[in-house]
């Protein structure tokens, strides 16, 4: 019962978001015929679905971006560098940021996406990551700092190569209001971190 009520409510919130509900029998009537629990349900779900203070926080990285880019393969040796440009937009009404690369990577013609989201139920930032180099999709998740200018997140990578997982950590830093660093740090072959990449972002003009 309890699950056929969640879809009523989802059918409902539709509904509204469309107007469709309002031109049949009007939102107020609607209410009124609402049980107390099942408007309860849907506060809920407007809350859970509306974008908040965190949501805001991710217009930071809209717009056209430079980036120069060093990646190192393990720890001690000479990183490569690469200088590419990405796009960043919101998108389904400000709830997810879209990030669009094209560049190289390693010498080599990439391309890649990326989608960041904050989920209000869970507390916490969403982030995957998928490009031309594989077929995987890259999770990670996290939260701000209290400064709300360092967004941590980290996940649990498979390997292909060795057929193990492996632990990332994924640090991005508003500089300012036009710069920014994002940061990855994964374990080497003995188990401690070290800095993977290092991607410098300026806003272009």
């Amino acid at each position: 019962m309890k699950h056929s009520k969640i879809i009523i409510v989802i059918v409902l919130t539709v509904l509204v978001g469309f107007g469709i509900a309002g031109r049949l029998s009007g939102q107020q009537q609607q209410q009124q015929q609402m049980s107390e629990e099942d408007q309860k349900m849907m506060k809920l779900w407007a809350e859970y679905s509306t974008p908040g203070k965190y949501h805001k926080y991710l217009e930071y990285f809209t717009g056209k971006w430079e980036l120069t880019t060093k990646m190192w393969m393990k720890p001690g040796v000479e990183p490569s560098v690469e200088k590419n440009e990405c796009e960043g937009k919101m998108i389904l009404g400000g709830r997810f940021l879209f990030f669009d690369l094209k560049g190289t990577m390693m010498g080599m013609p990439v391309e890649g996406l990326m989608i960041t989201g904050y989920d209000n139920y869970l507390k916490k930032f969403n982030t995957f990551w998928i490009d031309t180099t594989s077929t995987g999709v890259f999770p990670i998740s996290g939260e701000l700092d209290s400064t709300e200018k360092i967004r941590t997140e980290t996940g649990v990578w498979d390997d292909f190569m060795t057929g193990k997982k492996f632990k990332v950590r994924i640090v991005t830093s508003i500089i300012d209001k036009d710069h920014y660093l994002f940061e990855m740090f994964m374990d080497d072959e003995s188990g401690k971190e070290f800095k993977s990449m290092e991607s410098h972002y300026t806003r272009k003009k």
